[in-house]
């Protein structure tokens, strides 16, 4: 993990945004990074189908394979762990 040329730019729900750390993802990104998005709102895989990108549920959260019956949206990928992530 670094900050200097990374594979990933992560972006989650935090107490801790500010602009400085929203301008370097937004940096990283430009130079490559992949960007994920994270967030613990059910209405997260909605937004990506709306926003026509990519989504995936990694089950090592709260949400497990059994809970999707829940939902109407589902995502294109489901991952077991965040180590599944391959570029």
């Amino acid at each position: 993990m670094n900050d200097t040329n990374p594979d990933y730019a992560v972006v989650g729900e935090t107490r801790n945004y500010n602009y400085e750390r929203l301008d370097r993802a937004v940096h990283l990104v430009r130079n490559g990074a992949k960007l994920i998005g994270t967030n613990p709102d059910l209405t997260d895989i909605i937004a990506g189908i709306e926003s026509e990108i990519e989504t995936v549920l990694v089950l090592s959260g709260v949400t497990s394979r059994e809970d999707l019956d829940r939902f109407a949206y589902h995502p294109r990928y489901i991952l077991e762990g965040v180590g599944d992530i391959v570029p």
